[in-house]
């Protein structure tokens, strides 16, 4: 376990977060991710995936890690196949080293559209290429921050563009929250996109990078609630921590985590086990 920051245009440089490596024995960690049809593919070890990387043109090792199906959960209704792929080009040769795909996690709760957005911009606009790392914001509750006309799970959504889902067709699931008694029930909702923000190196360049949103919304007994959903920070990072978990070690997924792989599959072009890095950050105030 390491410490890492995340600035303005370098991986290092902005608030303090939490970096996480899932190996094991230097190599990483053997999996399989099931599709829809019940079908697997195992997870390369590290030393045979840079090989496959750099012995392919990119778009067919792109193809080889994409699995062939979709959600079976009520969300995919609404997927659309002409999503664009974010991977066509290998930074690797660029950069004239192996890559690893990176998850810059954004906890939020009260949070402002200002603040979010300089916390968004500063992860999308890092050297890291965009091919290789994908954010993800979870909005801890339905939350109104002080000042704040929209919701923190409006303002994230207001943030990103190109949805795999419509907003209005995304289902909510139950999981298992860090609470006690009836809070142990909570519900969530994924939605994936992307992120736009202006490139530093070239202003007439957008960067495109894909993004995840999860909002805890609560369940049906938590409608009369001041705060549906909310279960702290903690709770966020385990529903990360606990999807992780269940991936690397071909564990049964939950309907809700069932939702989460495919998201992450559609809009990055790689199933989740080729994630060896989360970045924890704090938003800014």
């Amino acid at each position: 376990m390491h410490s890492g920051q995340s600035g303005e245009n370098n991986m290092n440089n902005s608030s303090t977060s939490l970096l996480l490596r899932s190996m094991s024995n230097n190599n990483y960690t053997t999996a399989k991710a099931r599709d829809s049809n019940g079908l697997g593919r195992t997870s390369r070890p590290s030393s045979e995936y840079n090989n496959l990387k750099t012995s392919r043109p990119s778009s067919e090792y792109n193809n080889l890690s994409r699995a062939n199906s979709l959600s079976s959960t009520s969300s995919s209704v609404g997927y659309n196949s002409s999503s664009p792929n974010l991977n066509p080009v290998n930074d690797e040769g660029r950069l004239k080293f192996p890559l690893m795909y990176t998850i810059m996690l954004v906890t939020c709760y009260s949070e402002g559209l200002q603040g979010i957005r300089t916390t968004l911009n500063s992860l999308a606009q890092t050297d890291y290429p965009t091919s290789h790392k994908l954010i993800m914001v979870i909005a801890d509750g339905i939350i109104f921050g002080s000042g704040n006309s929209l919701s923190t799970p409006d303002i994230c959504l207001s943030l990103m563009s190109d949805f795999v889902v419509p907003i209005e067709n995304v289902v909510a699931h139950s999981y298992v929250a860090i609470a006690d008694g009836k809070k142990r029930h909570n519900m969530a909702k994924v939605y994936a996109g992307y992120y736009k923000c202006k490139d530093l190196t070239d202003p007439h360049k957008i960067r495109k990078i894909p993004m995840i949103t999860i909002v805890k919304c609560g369940g049906p007994e938590e409608k009369d609630d001041k705060k549906p959903g909310n279960r702290g920070k903690r709770d966020s990072q385990m529903i990360v921590m606990s999807f992780l978990q269940k991936v690397m070690f071909d564990e049964r997924m939950t309907p809700l985590e069932y939702e989460f792989f495919n998201s992450i599959r559609i809009i990055t072009g790689v199933t989740p086990d080729y994630f060896e890095i989360v970045l924890m950050v704090k938003t800014f105030n």
